[in-house]
């Protein structure tokens, strides 16, 4: 793997072109290597500001998960804690277990009226900090997802002189083979740049829970075909994790489309092209450089096209033969209930 990386920067460093840069005076024409472009434009990306509405969605999402026993024994709580438990129970409680008498103080703790109460309740503030955590990665994960977006609207600017001097990324034009071959080295660096193995096996983890959730609720509507399924503790805590965990998968493969939308964008190669027969009218001695720097064009922009796949955010599409079970599993699930309804009707 290290071998592979250094033969990547050796092939990015080879590509040089002449890059305008935008100072605060006035541009400079520079030559830059892909390394240095791609560089150029995650250091700008990271200088962007990023939004914690996701951070503190997850925490909300974990106090509603985690505090689903408490809300269901809501008033059974109450009134242990308005008819049995006083400060003085709760010292007693506090100090049983420092007595001499090992045995007689834990008999005593586990016959106590609120001996339930309390545990419930730090059952309930264990489950709030695990699913922090879990919604902290999630957290984590959407922002991995946002700045990888912002170094593709980045990237897709590279070629506009307006957008990149808004942006202050280096702007070169596709009118050279060279050009053209270091624009497609910046697009090959920026896209292996930053976490992913970590990145895919978190939004894994959650597409699988997700999918456990939707398979024990078709369960539930399979099981008894003249008894609706019951409104219990069980059942809320599925399908409020189904629907939590859901907005965040959401939210990735909404990101996952625009960062496919960025890299892929045929309208920057076919402007490209035009300003190709444009320069050709302008200057016909560089015909056939600019000729050749067509076809160049052409051919990268049909080989794109055929290698360009979906972005792989979920473990399943990378493997075609489980991700089709899996979608067979869900739709026979649901169709069955939907078969079997109309049936009765």
């Amino acid at each position: 793997m290290k071998n592979i990386n250094l033969a990547i920067k050796a092939r990015t460093n080879v590509c040089c072109s002449g890059c305008t840069v935008w100072n605060k005076e006035e541009p400079s024409k520079i030559r830059l290597s892909a390394l240095e472009i791609g560089s150029a434009i995650f250091e700008r990306s990271r200088e962007r500001s990023d939004s914690n509405i996701y951070a503190g969605a997850g925490v909300a999402f974990a106090v509603v998960i985690g505090a689903l026993p408490a809300i269901f024994q809501l008033s059974s709580i109450i009134k242990t804690f308005q008819d049995e438990v006083c400060f003085e129970s709760l010292i007693q409680i506090i100090y049983l277990p420092y007595s001499l008498d090992v045995e007689v103080s834990m008999n005593s703790i586990l016959r106590h009226p609120s001996f339930k109460a309390i545990i419930l309740l730090n059952l309930v503030c264990i489950r709030i900090l695990l699913w922090s955590a879990f919604f902290f990665l999630l957290a984590v994960t959407e922002k991995a997802f946002r700045r990888r977006f912002q170094i593709a609207k980045l990237f897709s600017q590279i070629t506009s002189t307006r957008r990149s001097m808004k942006s202050r990324i280096p702007h070169f034009r596709l009118y050279k083979v060279r050009n053209i071959k270091t624009w497609l080295c910046v697009r090959s660096f920026l896209r292996k740049r930053g976490p992913k193995r970590s990145i895919d096996l978190i939004v894994s983890a959650a597409f699988m829970i997700t999918l456990g959730n939707v398979l024990f609720l078709c369960y539930e509507l399979l099981k008894d075909e003249d008894v609706n399924p019951e409104f219990n503790r069980r059942n809320t805590e599925v399908i409020c994790c189904s629907l939590f965990i859901g907005c965040f998968l959401i939210r990735y493969m909404t990101l996952s489309s625009k960062i496919n939308q960025k890299y892929w964008n045929p309208s920057v190669l076919l402007t490209e092209q035009i300003n190709l027969y444009l320069r050709m009218e302008e200057k016909p001695e560089k015909k056939e450089q600019l000729t050749l720097a067509n076809n160049v064009l052409k051919l990268s922009g049909d080989l794109l096209k055929e290698l360009e796949k979906p972005y792989n955010i979920v473990g399943l599409s990378a493997n075609p033969l489980l991700y089709n079970i899996t979608k067979l599993l869900v739709l026979s699930a649901v169709s069955g209930k939907t078969y079997n309804h109309a049936l009765v009707s």
